[in-house]
């Protein structure tokens, strides 16, 4: 394999710019209970049309499965609005969320 120092000069400037990178952060918050042997994962977190976000994942304490789907939909400013459980007596997960117009 012949080396080419072109992808040593842009692996560098990607590398440098990862490194210097200043992450824009909002505001953070945690959701969700912490018992032994129970958890929650989100798994995908979107904008919402009004500002806030909606989270989707899956959790394993109070649905009718060992997991179900779990969605969080919140203000601007991360504040809950609503939490929702959806699932029956199987496992039942979600890894993307999308708004819809109703």
């Amino acid at each position: 394999m012949k080396f080419n120092p072109i992808y040593v000069i842009l692996f560098n400037l990607f590398c440098g710019q990862l490194l210097f990178a200043q992450i824009d952060t909002l505001w953070t918050k945690t959701y969700g209970v912490k018992y032994r042997g129970d958890f929650e994962e989100g798994r995908f977190v979107q904008q919402t049309s009004d500002g806030g976000f909606i989270i989707a994942g899956y959790e394993n304490f109070c649905g009718a499965g060992k997991c179900d789907v779990w969605v969080i939909k919140t203000d601007r400013t991360g504040d809950t609005l609503w939490t929702r459980t959806y699932g029956g007596a199987l496992d039942e997960t979600c890894n993307d969320i999308c708004q819809t117009s109703d």
